[in-house]
């Protein structure tokens, strides 16, 4: 069969989101986790990271979400977290909220919440069903984004895994990814399924 054959690859245009972390200390390496000892403009480190926007819930709440190849699940910023832009379940009529808390450590500081299932659009994905995260509580010193997607495969066919629920439902057939950037367009592109 030929159809068996043809790999589907998703193009998502990413951009670039200018964020500050705290620097690691030079005497011991380890973070500085207190502002108080911070004691000039050099201690913070600011740096571009890669995003996508994907909207959430049957309202199309828009958010910036950096791509992290380090973690593997997919959380936003939710109601109770000091971020402007935030998913807010309630406006959504396809929200489900589960009854697994969210609680994800990084190595600058950790989201805590609940999960919950809804709608999902980006790229050429439009009303797919996800399970994430949706943080009330987001303690990471001067972060400056609205949530993260894991791209890590830790999980194999699992439900938090960004990865394979965009496998399971038949837009991929691999959760094999890459980066380019295109001269021409003069923008970096994230492809997924290749």
């Amino acid at each position: 069969n030929i159809l068996s054959n043809i790999i589907c690859i998703l193009e998502i245009p990413v951009k670039q989101v200018k964020t500050k972390f705290k620097k690691l200390s030079n005497k011991n390496k380890n973070p500085i986790n207190d502002p108080s000892k911070i004691s000039s403009p050099i201690d913070i480190l600011e740096i571009n990271l890669l995003a996508i926007d994907i909207s959430f819930g049957s309202n199309n709440q828009y958010l910036t979400i950096l791509l992290d190849t380090g973690s593997d699940i997919l959380w936003v910023a939710g109601p109770g977290s000091s971020n402007k832009n935030l998913y807010n379940p309630s406006n959504s009529a396809t929200s489900k909220r589960s009854s697994e808390r969210l609680n994800y450590n990084y190595a600058l500081g950790e989201v805590t919440g609940y999960y919950y299932d809804d709608q999902i659009n980006f790229a050429s994905l439009n009303n797919f069903y996800a399970y994430f995260g949706v943080a009330s509580s987001i303690n990471m010193e001067l972060y400056d984004f609205d949530g993260i997607i894991g791209l890590g495969r830790k999980y194999s066919n699992n439900k938090y895994s960004i990865l394979h629920t965009i496998k399971n439902i038949g837009s991929i057939t691999s959760t094999i990814f890459s980066f380019k950037y295109d001269e021409n367009k003069n923008r970096m592109y994230f492809y997924l399924g290749e």
